[in-house]
């Protein structure tokens, strides 16, 4: 995850809080890992790609023929 946040392998040594290290990105992790967990074994993620945009989904489900 440090690898994927673009982080230096170092940097968590010295920090104490390491959430917001990460920015989310642990807790979206955590989520994913439950989500699949509790048998959802398939889970989405949608973001953008317009220039500058900031918008994005951190998962999206089908459960009964809904998008979730």
């Amino acid at each position: 995850m440090q690898h994927l946040c673009g982080m230096p392998i170092d940097v968590e040594y010295t920090k104490t809080d390491l959430l917001s290290i990460y920015q989310g990105a642990m807790a979206e992790q955590f989520v994913g890992q439950e989500l699949v967990a509790a048998g959802q074994d398939e889970i989405y993620y949608w973001s953008r790609e317009a220039k500058s945009s900031s918008a994005k989904v951190d998962f999206l489900m089908v459960k009964r023929d809904q998008l979730l």
